[in-house]
C-alpha cells in the first residue's frame, strides 16, 4: 500500500494476501489498522472482484454481517453482537473504511497525485460482478465531485460532475472491448479505435485495454461507451 515492498517481492507479497483472504472463505480478518488497506490493495493489484466479494460478504466476519444483524452503525469488533461490554462499542467507525472503497474504487473518485486535495481528480470507476450501477458524491474543498455509472449488456453510461477550479482525468471503462464507440452528450469522440473531431473541453489522453482516458475541466459530462 505504501510502496515500500521491494519491486521483486511485490508479486509474492500480494499472492500471500490473496491466499490468506481465500483461506478465510473470502472474509476479512483485519483489525483497526489493516482494514483500511485491504480492499484498496486488492483492487489496485488486480483482484477487484475479490475485493467486491469481501465488501458484499454477509457471513461473519464482514460488514454485511453487521447489516444482517440490523446494525445501523459500524461496530468496534467484527463480533460485537456476541462480545461483552468491555472494548465493544456499537458505534465505532474504525472498521468503516469500506466507505472509501465504495466511492474511490466502485464509483472511481480519487485524488490525483499531481494536485493535492482534489485540485486534480481521477474518475476511474471499476464495475464488479453482477452490479449494474453505482453512484457516489464526494464533497471536496472545491465543491461536489460526482460519479455515476450504469451498465447493460453492450453499453456503459458514465455521468460525472467536476467542480470549478479543478480538472480531471476520466477513465471510461470498456472491459477489454477493442473498438468501443464512445460518445459524450451525443458527440462521437472515439470510433473504431480512432479519435474523431475533438471537443474543445475534452482531450484524449490514452486508449488502454480496459478504458479510454480523457482530460477535462470543470463541468458536467455524460459519456456512453457502446461495446
Amino acid at each position: 500500500m505504501f510502496g515500500i515492498t521491494p519491486d521483486d517481492q511485490v508479486g509474492r507479497v500480494f499472492e500471500n494476501i490473496v491466499k490468506d483472504v481465500k483461506e478465510k472463505g473470502n472474509h476479512p480478518s483485519t483489525g483497526f489498522l489493516g482494514t483500511a488497506y485491504l480492499l484498496p490493495v486488492l483492487s489496485r493489484y488486480g483482484e477487484h472482484e475479490l475485493a467486491y466479494q469481501l465488501a458484499s460478504q454477509k457471513e461473519y466476519p464482514s460488514w454485511g454481517y453487521m447489516v444482517e444483524k440490523e446494525a445501523t452503525t459500524i461496530w468496534e469488533l467484527w463480533d460485537s453482537d456476541t462480545q461483552g461490554p468491555g472494548m465493544n462499542s456499537r458505534n465505532h467507525f474504525a472498521l468503516g473504511s469500506v466507505g472509501e472503497w465504495f466511492y474511490a474504487w466502485l464509483a472511481g473518485i480519487q485524488p490525483s497525485s499531481e494536485g493535492a486535495g482534489f485540485k486534480k481528480i481521477i474518475i476511474a470507476p471499476k464495475p464488479a460482478a453482477d452490479l449494474t450501477w453505482a453512484e457516489a458524491k464526494l464533497q471536496s474543498l472545491y465543491g461536489e465531485i460526482y460519479s455515476s455509472w450504469k451498465k447493460s449488456e453492450n453499453k456503459i453510461s458514465l455521468q460525472v460532475k467536476i467542480p470549478a477550479n479543478t480538472s480531471a482525468r476520466i477513465h471510461v471503462p470498456h472491459f477489454g472491448q477493442q473498438w468501443p464507440l464512445i460518445e459524450e452528450s451525443g458527440n462521437i469522440l472515439i470510433k473504431a479505435g480512432q479519435e474523431t473531431k475533438p471537443l474543445a473541453d475534452i482531450r484524449l489522453v490514452e486508449i488502454t485495454d480496459q478504458a479510454t482516458i480523457f482530460e477535462v475541466g470543470a463541468g458536467d459530462y455524460h459519456f456512453n461507451a457502446t461495446l
